[in-house]
């Protein structure tokens, strides 16, 4: 047993932290984006320099971010920082409405007129639904 335990402290000693390693440094023509945790599905936006990108936490709430194509920024615009929930009760009427727990997993876009298109995307947890979002690019952020 001791010895065993002896191994796995040796083991471990050498093991870092996987963010300690982790940079936003470009290498060669590879840029990287940094500041998401567990990106799992992106959407280019057309015509705007935006990628949508979910974040799966496998059991616990997860965000949706926005990556600028223009520094290769992130930031969470779901469910921080974006606006109260409206229910569309006339075109998901069968809805229950919004999720008190958000895991977002897949996502795909229908596009609009202009700057406001329709996100769509894959909800895990209390249900399985399909969350629609009004994702407006006019701004300085979607």
């Amino acid at each position: 047993m001791l010895r065993v335990l002896v191994f796995l402290v040796s083991v471990l000693a050498f093991v870092g932290d996987p963010l300690d390693a982790q940079t936003c440094e470009p290498a060669g023509d590879v840029n990287f984006v940094c500041g998401t945790t567990n990106p799992e599905d992106l959407y280019l936006v057309p015509d705007a320099p935006w990628v949508i990108a979910s974040g799966r936490y496998s059991a616990s709430e997860g965000p949706v971010y926005a990556v600028d194509l223009r520094d290769h920024s992130a930031q969470e615009i779901f469910p921080a920082g974006a606006l109260p929930p409206e229910h569309d009760r006339d075109t998901y009427n069968a809805c229950p409405g919004p999720n008190d727990v958000f895991q977002p997993h897949g996502l795909t876009l229908r596009e609009g007129g202009g700057d406001v298109h329709t996100l769509y995307v894959v909800g895990h947890g209390a249900r399985e639904a399909i969350e629609v979002f009004a994702l407006d690019v006019g701004g300085a952020v979607p």
